[in-house]
């Protein structure tokens, strides 16, 4: 059978193209239903994404079968599975087969500059791989998007962010890779650039997993001086900004630092009626030694305020008769250390009187 079956609007998909041959039939036709089950429910916006992770998969099973492992089109399923939002929760072992397999028909079949690597370097580089494989797909990537440095910026800036949105959680310093390319975009791409703005973000947050934290506070305050607001996403950006500002200052001891932060996510997210506030930076409460080596457990229920600047005041425990008191203050210290975003009233921060929050002690 010869012929092509087209992704259409279907923007996780890339093309799957039908080799002749004899096949089983039953295969065939397993393929087939399972492939087409799966396009009718992308179809459907209201599919659980459960259901739509079921199907995806069972079209890379039944088209591998199909197609064998050796075949383009079954690297291709893979890749629409795993370029999807559906591969969460599955076994480490199925992502890096379905990665092998990939990489493998991919080498055997495309140049290394041939623009389909792109698909498949997203979607591997998803996979929970070892520090060394990471690398190569990195190393790789990197190779094969460098001439669109000189040629195509703003594509080169796109292509970059892909890749980063997976770098920045891995073990490395992204420094190396990143600020290179940040310098040429300052000549040729407007600061306000989201692709240059979230490159900022990736590398911001990276330098904060590695404890550098007075360079990811300059790149924070570097994005909320930038980012047009009047877009979402850049609103988005600079409220992801503000909010890791809130804890880097925070951690520093510098609450009043923090406090300008707190404010502009306050006045840009006015609270939820149907629920409570959450805290921009949080303290764990300590567990008393001594109950711990007791097993002993317990719950504390703490009241408190929150002033105009999103500091925690008058927090006192309720209900707390017969709750073992180590438990109570280790509470009440650990609150009293939260920081908020404030209430908003007619566009000006108000004190927010009598919210609660409980905190569990347990030992496993």
């Amino acid at each position: 059978m010869k012929g092509k079956i087209l992704a259409g609007s279907m923007a996780l998909s890339v093309g799957l193209l039908l080799s002749s041959g004899v096949w089983a039939q039953d295969a065939k036709q397993a393929f087939e239903q399972a492939y087409a089950d799966y396009q009718a429910m992308l179809e459907v916006q209201e599919t659980p994404r459960s259901e739509l992770s079921e199907a995806a998969f069972e079209a890379y099973q039944t088209g591998r079968n199909y197609f064998g492992d050796d075949s383009i089109n079954s690297a291709n399923l893979a890749i629409n599975f795993l370029k999807s939002s559906y591969s969460a929760g599955k076994d480490d072992e199925i992502l890096k087969s379905m990665g092998d397999l990939i990489l493998s028909v991919y080498e055997a079949e495309l140049s290394k500059t041939d623009a389909r690597w792109l698909d498949a370097y997203d979607a591997t580089m998803s996979i929970p791989y070892s520090d060394y494989r990471k690398q190569q797909l990195r190393e790789g990537y990197l190779a094969l998007i460098a001439p669109l440095q000189a040629t195509n910026p703003q594509l080169y800036a796109a292509t970059l962010v892909d890749g980063a949105k997976y770098w920045y959680r891995e073990d490395i310093r992204l420094a190396p890779i990143l600020e290179p390319a940040l310098e040429q975009f300052d000549k040729d791409l407007p600061a306000s650039d989201l692709n240059v703005l979230t490159l900022q973000l990736y590398l911001a947050h990276n330098h904060f997993s590695k404890n550098r934290r007075n360079s990811a506070i300059e790149l924070y305050e570097s994005i909320i001086a930038d980012a047009n607001v009047e877009d979402p996403a850049g609103r988005r950006l600079e409220l992801l900004s503000h909010a890791a500002l809130v804890e880097l200052y925070e951690r520093n001891g510098e609450s009043d630092q923090a406090t300008a932060h707190c404010v502009a996510i306050g006045a840009a997210q006015p609270w939820s009626e149907d629920s409570g506030p959450e805290p921009l930076f949080r303290v764990n409460p300590v567990y008393p030694i001594s109950y711990a080596t007791k097993k002993l457990s317990g719950s504390v229920t703490v009241q408190f305020d929150i002033d105009e600047s999103g500091f925690v005041t008058n927090a006192q425990p309720i209900h707390s008769e017969d709750t073992p008191p180590e438990f109570v203050r280790s509470s009440i210290e650990a609150v009293e250390n939260w920081r908020y975003a404030p209430k908003f009233e007619n566009g000006q921060p108000v004190a927010a009187i009598g919210q609660t929050v409980q905190l569990d002690f347990n030992i496993q």
